[in-house]
């Protein structure tokens, strides 16, 4: 059975989507039914793309985005075609729609969480603990992945050129090591970075940048670059 992933979906396309849901919904009690106002305003948006068959809907996934993060807020296969595949082709359809569209982090709220060894195997991983999260998704698991390749954290402090992070404020942090640990390479002749760095992060975490043995910048996230105030849950720093 051959699917197409969909980013621009018709009304009958919405339509057949709302049919199966509606059903799903009497025959089980389950589904995302009770979230049609996601769906509807997500496909308003031109933010749902649908998996289909002989151009017939057999899945669909609402999202949204806050540049440069995408956030899945629901992803559904029709039941009696779930466990065959069309789920992983429709995420992976949604991950490159994202990169083309230049954002480079997705998120979600593993809703049922069942859901979570599925996303698990997909390449989410989860957010470090820290209070702003736990407490506002306490009953919840939250999970996000990079979309394109970027730097990954180490333990080498004694390299050139490092960004080390914290998972607390500057004061409490002042006496500790960090957490997270970037060593800096750059694209030659510019401050572009080879790879970006991607992590999720509290604005008000102790960042610190440093040459060698020379502090350049120490400073809370959300203050240290002309980019972070963008940075609201996550570092997404492509040159420095």
């Amino acid at each position: 059975m051959s699917a197409d992933v969909v980013f621009c979906p018709t009304k009958n396309h919405l339509k057949q989507i709302k049919n199966w849901l509606i059903a799903e919904h009497h025959k089980t009690g389950e589904g995302f039914y009770c979230n049609w106002n996601i769906i509807e305003s997500s496909y308003k948006r031109e933010e749902l793309c649908c998996i289909t068959s002989n151009n017939v809907a057999i899945g669909f996934a609402a999202w949204g985005r806050n540049e440069p993060i995408a956030h899945l807020d629901i992803v559904e296969v029709h039941p009696d075609l779930r466990r065959k595949g069309f789920g992983k082709t429709l995420v992976e359809g949604c991950f490159n729609h994202f990169r083309n569209l230049g954002l480079l982090v997705v998120d979600l709220e593993c809703q049922p969480p069942t859901s979570e060894p599925v996303w698990r195997c997909l390449g989410f991983y989860d957010f470090p603990e820290f209070e702003r999260f736990s407490s506002n998704y306490s009953d919840s698991v939250n999970l996000y992945r990079p979309l394109i390749t970027h730097l990954e954290a180490n333990t080498q402090s004694e390299a050139i050129e490092v960004v080390e992070l914290w998972d607390k404020e500057p004061y409490p942090a002042r006496d500790l090591e960090p957490v997270w640990t970037w060593s800096i390479l750059r694209q030659e002749n510019t401050q572009k970075l080879i790879s970006p760095i991607i992590h999720p992060c509290d604005p008000n975490w102790r960042m610190r940048w440093r040459k060698e043995n020379k502090v350049l910048q120490d400073e809370k996230v959300k203050r240290f670059s002309k980019d972070s105030k963008n940075w609201n849950r996550y570092i997404t720093m492509t040159e420095l």
